[in-house]
């Protein structure tokens, strides 16, 4: 039967995997939502979904995908998809969604992305706060 997992990366715990084993579609989106919001529990943190063994992810999929990023990015987090799978890998690329996912297909690529991603936040808001205070 198909899962999505959640669990803590070893070496940094502000770090959190979702694994998807099967298919993301209609049926498993509200699923993949539910994880991925058990995975953001708090500011800056970094979710990084693997679809290693997701076989097919529809538009649906795609959506829950989007909007966790939109979420993670809003608490100052990140979000990066790991997809060495080629069907899934092209959805990403059809919809040019591959750099607004930060999609990698290695986990320490996407571990990166993910990475650069909230560091490039913290700096944002490091200057919108000396920029509001005047300096």
């Amino acid at each position: 039967m198909p899962t999505i997992t959640v669990g803590a990366d070893e070496d940094d715990s502000s770090i959190r995997h979702v694994a998807v084993d099967g298919e993301i579609d209609l049926l498993r989106s509200d699923e993949l939502r539910a994880r991925l919001a058990e995975a953001s529990d708090g500011g800056g943190s970094v979710v990084i979904v693997d679809l290693a063994r997701c076989l097919f992810i529809d538009s649906r999929g795609l959506s829950t995908l989007l909007n966790a990023a939109r979420r993670l990015t809003r608490s100052g987090g990140a979000l990066a998809v790991v997809c060495p799978n080629p069907t899934p890998y092209r959805v990403f690329e059809v919809t040019k969604t591959r750099d607004t996912l930060n999609v990698a297909t290695t986990d320490a690529e996407a571990r990166g992305m993910a990475l650069t991603w909230r560091e490039r936040l913290r700096g944002a808001d490091v200057r919108e706060a000396t920029w509001a205070e005047g300096g």
